[in-house]
């Protein structure tokens, strides 16, 4: 299992120094990491980061001085969020935007305590997958 957790810490690292690395080059570059990073979105990883850079390069510090402790559905291909007392009113202002949003679920604050990634498919009009 650490071989497993090895290897996924690594690869985890590796797509987050990446992305990092994209944040300082111009735009032109960033918009290709971004979509390079869309191309992944089968992998949950893949969108926590994106979900997480999305979050820490457009939202952070302006949500965390107006909206402390609620939370945030970020959806990762329009890299709009939406903000509400609670993770399922956030949620569904996202789905009532964007039907078919892949979402990144971050409280606002918390440096771990309540995150995560999940996507809608239009083929089955109430369901989730949660990742």
């Amino acid at each position: 299992m650490n071989l497993i957790s090895n290897a996924v810490n690594g690869a985890l690292a590796h797509r987050f120094n990446s992305a990092k690395k994209a944040h300082h080059e111009d735009e032109t570059h960033r918009s290709a990491a971004r979509m390079s990073a869309l191309a992944e979105l089968d992998d949950p990883r893949a969108i926590a980061l994106l979900g997480e850079q999305i979050y820490a390069e457009k939202y952070k510090q302006r949500f965390e001085a107006e909206h402390p402790a609620q939370f945030a559905a970020i959806d990762i291909h329009s890299q709009q969020a939406f903000v509400a007392e609670y993770p399922e009113e956030a949620i569904e202002q996202a789905r009532a935007s964007i039907p078919e949003c892949v979402v990144h679920l971050v409280r606002i604050g918390s440096a771990s305590a309540y995150r995560m990634s999940f996507f809608f498919a239009s083929d089955d009009a109430g369901a989730a997958r949660i990742l």
